[in-house]
């Protein structure tokens, strides 16, 4: 009986700390990038705050995967301002990614394959 209250103690105790790191460190970077979104939605071209989605599908080029994620590792997704990403899906063979995204400029798409053209293949297709 002891040991269940110290196990349970502990597990509190974890809980806790962890929880404690989580608001401390990421939900700031949440919220900036939150606020960030928002803006960027009111100021787009269109002055609307309805994106339009997207499917990205991304087709990585033979021997080109591990490049592509030391950069990615290295910059990020290297997203210009305005276009945001909500999910994304890699296939059973790891070798295309489907990212869900939203803008309101079509063109911020093409700026940003331009960054990761010689790692992979795009194929952009708006979803209605």
């Amino acid at each position: 009986m002891q040991l269940n209250k110290l196990i349970n103690k502990d597990k509190k105790s974890w809980l806790f700390s962890f929880l404690n790191i989580l608001a401390n460190n990421f939900l700031p970077i949440i919220r900036a990038l939150c606020v960030k979104q928002v803006v960027s939605a009111i100021l787009s071209p269109k002055g609307s705050i309805d994106l339009k989605k997207y499917m990205v599908v991304e087709k990585f080029k033979p021997g080109c995967i591990e490049a592509n994620y030391e950069r990615y590792n290295a910059q990020g997704r290297m997203f210009p301002d305005g276009l945001h990403y909500l999910n994304s899906w890699v296939n059973k063979e790891l070798n295309v990614c489907y990212q869900l995204m939203e803008s309101n400029n079509i063109e911020l798409f093409y700026e940003w394959f331009k960054k990761w053209d010689d790692f992979v293949d795009f194929e952009l297709v708006p979803l209605d």
